[in-house]
């Protein structure tokens, strides 16, 4: 990914089927993003504690709490 996005200068043009031509431009936002899930904390569990607990494992951007089915 890194290579095309210094070889084309962050930028390409896609012909459509009709002949038009569009620029498209590339970034590299989410490039290394990673999406974790940790399961069966307590609830008492503060997210300054999960991200003061994982910095060997990279920053941590965001927490999003979820709620899981019983089944799980």
């Amino acid at each position: 990914m890194e290579e095309v996005f210094q070889s084309t200068g962050d930028q390409l043009e896609y012909r459509h089927d009709n002949g038009e031509i569009s620029q498209v431009f590339i970034d590299l936002t989410a490039y290394g993003l990673r999406k974790f899930r940790i399961a069966c904390l307590l609830p008492e569990a503060k997210e300054h504690t999960i991200k003061e607990s994982l910095p060997n494992y990279g920053e941590v951007k965001f927490i999003k709490e979820e709620l899981w089915t019983s089944a799980y």
